[in-house]
C-alpha cells in the first residue's frame, strides 16, 4: 500500500510537467524555443526552494504548524498575504529574463513578434517548474491516496493561474512586465491561488468539489484564450437564439468586450437594485427547488451539519450548489429582458453586487465558509453574463 501511495503521489507531481511539455512539443514554433522554456522551468524549480525557505521562516515566526489542515481563516489569510503572492511573484521573476530574451528576437529561430500564446507558454513553463518542486515538498507529508488527488489538482491549477497573466504578457510584449492589465490579472491569480490552496490542500474531501469547479472554470478560460480566432463567416439567415447557440462560433474577446459597453442608455441605479433583488430571489428559489427535488429522491440534507459525514454530505451539497448556480443565468436573462438593454453590463453588475452581499454576509456569519463563496463567484458571474446575453435586445 505504501508503494502504491508513493507511485500515485509521484505521478501527481510530475503529471503537469509531462502534460505541459507534451503539448508544447507538438508545435514547431514552441519546440524551437525549448531552451528558453526549459530554462524558465528550471529557474522556477529553484525559486520554489527559495519560497519554501521564506515560508518556513514566516511560519516559525507566526507559530503555525505546516502539517495542519484545519482550513481556518488564519490559514487562508496566511496564504492570501504571504504564500500566494510570494510564489506567484517568484514565478513572474523566473519568467522575466527569458521573456526579455524572447522579446529581443535576436535568434534566427524566433524572429517573429511574440504572441499571446507565447506569453501563456512562458508563464506556464515557469509555473510547472515551481509547482513541481512546491508539490514535491508537500508530497513528503502525504498519508493517503486522496493526497495524491489533492496534489494533482493543485499541480494543474498553478500553471493555469499563471497562464492568465501570461496572456497579458503576450498581448502587450513591447512593454514586458509593464504590460497593460498585467497587474490586475496577476492580483486575481494570487487571490485564487490562495483560494485553491485552501480548498485543495487544507480542507476535507468535500472541499474538493468546490476546488474542481474553480479548476474547471480555469481550464475553460485558458482554453478559450488559447483557441484560434474564429474564421470570418457570412452572417446566418436565422436570427433565433437557439440557432445562434448551436451554429455560431465562440465569440471573440472583442465581441465580449463590446457586449459590456452601455451605449443605448446610461446605467441606472434602479435596474442595478432590481437586479440584485432578482438575483437574491432567483437564488432562494433555486435552493428551494433543490431541497424539494432532494426530498423526492430521499437526499439526507442533515448530513451537511454532521462533522463526520464525509462523502455522505457530497450529494446534498452538490444539489444545493447546482440549485444556487442555476439561479444566475435565469436572473441575468430576466434582468436583461426587463431592462430592454443591448448590453450585459447591468445584469453583470447586479450579479456582482449580489455576490458582494453574499461575501459580506458569509464573512460576518461564517468566516471559514468565505473561501467557498469566493471560489464560486467567477462561475456565478459567467453564468449571469451568459443568461443576460440571451436576454438583451437585438
Amino acid at each position: 500500500m505504501r508503494a502504491l501511495l508513493v507511485l500515485a503521489v509521484a505521478l501527481s507531481v510530475l503529471a503537469p510537467v509531462v502534460v505541459f511539455y507534451a503539448a508544447v512539443s507538438r508545435s514547431p514554433r514552441y519546440a524551437r524555443q525549448a531552451p528558453l522554456l526549459v530554462s524558465a522551468s528550471a529557474t522556477g524549480l529553484a525559486a520554489a526552494v527559495v519560497a519554501a525557505a521564506i515560508e518556513r521562516f514566516v511560519l516559525r515566526l507566526a507559530e503555525l504548524e505546516p502539517s495542519s489542515r484545519a482550513g481556518t481563516t488564519t490559514w487562508f489569510l496566511y496564504s492570501l498575504a504571504v504564500a500566494a503572492p510570494l510564489e506567484m511573484a517568484l514565478t513572474t521573476s523566473a519568467v522575466a529574463p527569458y521573456w526579455t530574451l524572447r522579446r529581443a528576437r535576436r535568434s534566427e529561430r524566433w524572429r517573429e513578434r511574440p504572441t499571446e500564446r507565447e506569453g501563456v507558454v512562458f508563464a506556464g513553463a515557469a509555473a510547472v517548474g515551481l509547482g513541481a518542486m512546491r508539490h514535491a515538498l508537500l508530497a513528503v507529508r502525504s498519508h493517503a491516496l486522496l493526497d495524491a488527488a489533492r496534489l494533482l489538482a493543485s499541480g494543474f491549477a498553478f500553471p493555469l493561474l499563471a497562464a492568465l497573466w501570461g496572456y497579458s504578457l503576450g498581448k502587450d510584449p513591447e512593454r514586458g512586465l509593464r504590460a497593460r492589465n498585467l497587474g490586475a490579472v496577476w492580483l486575481g491569480s494570487v487571490v485564487f491561488l490562495a483560494v485553491l490552496d485552501d480548498l485543495l490542500l487544507r480542507r476535507g474531501a468535500l472541499a474538493l468539489l468546490a476546488g474542481a469547479l474553480v479548476l474547471g472554470g480555469l481550464a475553460a478560460t485558458v482554453a478559450y484564450l488559447w483557441r484560434d480566432p474564429p474564421p470570418a463567416v457570412a452572417p446566418a439567415e436565422s436570427t433565433g437564439r437557439l440557432s445562434l447557440l448551436f451554429s455560431a462560433p465562440a465569440p471573440s474577446i472583442g465581441a465580449i468586450r463590446e457586449a459590456f459597453r452601455q451605449e443605448d442608455r446610461p446605467l441606472t441605479m434602479r435596474w442595478l437594485a432590481i437586479g440584485v433583488l432578482v438575483n437574491a430571489g432567483a437564488m432562494l428559489t433555486g435552493l428551494v427547488v433543490a431541497v424539494l427535488l432532494g426530498r423526492r429522491v430521499a437526499v439526507d440534507f442533515a448530513a451537511v451539519d454532521r462533522p463526520d459525514a464525509g462523502a455522505a454530505a457530497l450529494g446534498p451539497v452538490s444539489l444545493l450548489a447546482l440549485g444556487a448556480l442555476a439561479a444566475f443565468p435565469v436572473a441575468g436573462f430576466l434582468v436583461a429582458r426587463a431592462a430592454g438593454t443591448r448590453s450585459v453590463l447591468e445584469p453583470a453588475l447586479s450579479s456582482a453586487f449580489a455576490m458582494l452581499v453574499l461575501l459580506v454576509v458569509f464573512g460576518l456569519l461564517a468566516p471559514s465558509s468565505l473561501v467557498f463563496v469566493i471560489a464560486v463567484t467567477p462561475v456565478a458571474f459567467a453564468l449571469s453574463c451568459a443568461g443576460a446575453w440571451f436576454g438583451i435586445a437585438r
